[in-house]
């Protein structure tokens, strides 16, 4: 289980300060190559690449707008690449680190230089692992993700034609009294938790779906949950498929055949909205499904690279996430099911994170079995990005050129790709750096700074 090893790793950026380097004086031009293209990755990025040719010199300056070649009264050579047109002044580039340590997150800082001073900034962090124990006020959000399609009622139609017995139906009789294999699974993981940590550390959230997101509980302190969430009436429904004719327990109305299909994007990006800007260290997804997303849904394009999309979005949207998921079918060697768990695996970032079951019972067994978060980073192996934005110019994918660990493991310093600050003529212009890191596992490592850079009176 992902606690069961009694440590959980947290990882927490944190701004330290700035390093300048020595300036260095240029006349007439800039020594960037390649401005139309791709820039090594020794070079600075520079974000005058999004910008129209003829806006990069002369109008850029008539907007009031400084780039990132400062002066310039005559667009470049299109003839000649390397030229970047003809500079009206004399300038100096000046290098600066700005670096993250362990302990803080989302800094903001404020820079200044001088208005003929171009600035190569490089952002220098440290992911740091730590132990979250009991005595902490602030430890996790946990989502659970539950598929609603009607595959796993008591039986469905499948292409059309054939009834099929279903996954994961309801047993008991009634939702009041009732269970199934994803209530277990989702009772074992809060009932190891609770004996863990206290209840005000942990809070749980749910979502249900089907074609769209059917059901969604907001964060709920986690003894609240239990007491008002973990039952039937929340784990065991499925959206019902008109031509059912069986019982009724347990099934969501439905007039449209299609609304019992399967939409991983949806339920994603529900999840998403439920952990979107919170600040707790840890957040856990538990992803429970029966089928490949439903490819027939009216008027929505799903797509497995979406889905991957989205899952990507989720793990960006806070500080750490890690997405577990568990496939759940009978026939688990078809090509269908094959493609579900490609998916998954992509979405989780790792095949540790996806188990595959072929029972209800197998799932309430499997669910609480997820190892703790190993926090271990292999950058030939592993996506890590880090993506500059800037108001008025499209985002700019800088690259992380360096990770180092020290001797146990327990601190990683990373380097990205030197880029340069931009900034108006007057004013104060963010320039915010979006860090993203995964360790072995799938585990998403994500920082942010913003640094508020202006010309010196």
């Amino acid at each position: 289980m992902l606690f069961k090893k009694g440590l959980f790793l947290v990882i927490i950026f944190s701004l330290l300060g700035i390093g300048s380097c020595k300036s260095a004086a240029f006349k007439g031009r800039s020594d960037v190559k390649d401005i139309n293209g791709a820039v090594p990755i020794q070079s600075p990025k520079d974000i005058s690449q999004t910008i129209n040719e003829n806006d990069r010199y002369g109008k850029m300056q008539d907007a009031n707008k400084t780039t990132p070649k400062p002066g310039g009264t005559t667009p470049p050579d299109p003839t000649n690449p390397d030229d970047p047109g003809k500079l009206d002044q004399d300038f100096n580039e000046e290098k600066v680190v700005f670096t993250l340590d362990c302990g803080e997150q989302d800094k903001v800082i404020s820079y200044s230089n001088s208005k003929n001073t171009r600035v190569i900034a490089t952002i220098e962090g440290k992911v740091c692992a730590t132990t979250t124990t009991e005595n902490s006020t602030s430890s996790m959000n946990v989502v659970f993700v539950v598929d609603y399609s009607a595959s796993m009622g008591p039986s469905y139609e499948e292409d059309g034609v054939t009834t099929t017995a279903g996954h994961d139906p309801l047993q008991g009789g009634s939702l009041a009294n009732g269970t199934c294999g994803r209530l277990q699974g989702a009772q074992a993981v809060i009932n190891q938790l609770m004996s863990k940590y206290s209840n005000e550390q942990v809070y749980v959230s749910f979502v249900g779906f089907a074609t769209e997101a059917v059901t969604t509980i907001t964060p709920r302190r986690i003894d609240t949950f239990k007491s008002k969430y973990l039952n039937a009436e929340v784990f065991c429904r499925y959206v019902k498929q008109p031509s059912w004719t069986g019982s009724d327990a347990g099934f969501i109305p439905n007039t449209d055949n299609s609304a019992s299909g399967t939409n991983y994007i949806a339920a994603l990006n529900r999840a998403t909205d439920l952990l979107k800007g919170n600040k707790k260290p840890s957040n856990q997804v538990y992803f429970i499904t029966d089928g490949e997303q439903s490819r027939n849904i009216p008027g929505k394009n799903i797509t497995d690279d979406a889905a991957i999309k989205a899952a990507d979005g989720l793990r960006a949207s806070v500080l750490t996430a890690t997405i577990n998921a568990i496939y759940l079918n009978a026939n688990l060697s078809d090509s269908r099911s094959q493609t579900a768990i490609n998916v998954l695996t992509e979405i989780a970032r790792s095949s540790d994170r996806v188990k595959s079951v072929s029972s209800a019972a197998d799932l309430a067994n499997s669910l609480d079995d997820f190892e703790e978060t190993q926090v271990l980073i292999k950058t030939s192996d592993y996506p890590e990005s880090a993506v500059l934005s800037v108001p008025s110019y499209a985002d700019i994918n800088l690259g992380i050129q360096s990770i180092k660990a020290n001797e146990d493991n327990t601190v990683w310093t990373y380097r990205t790709q030197p880029f340069y600050l931009v900034t108006t003529k007057t004013g104060s212009t963010p320039n915010k750096v979006l860090i993203n890191l995964q360790s072995t596992e799938g585990t998403s490592l994500n920082n942010s700074i913003t640094i508020n850079y202006s010309f010196k009176d």
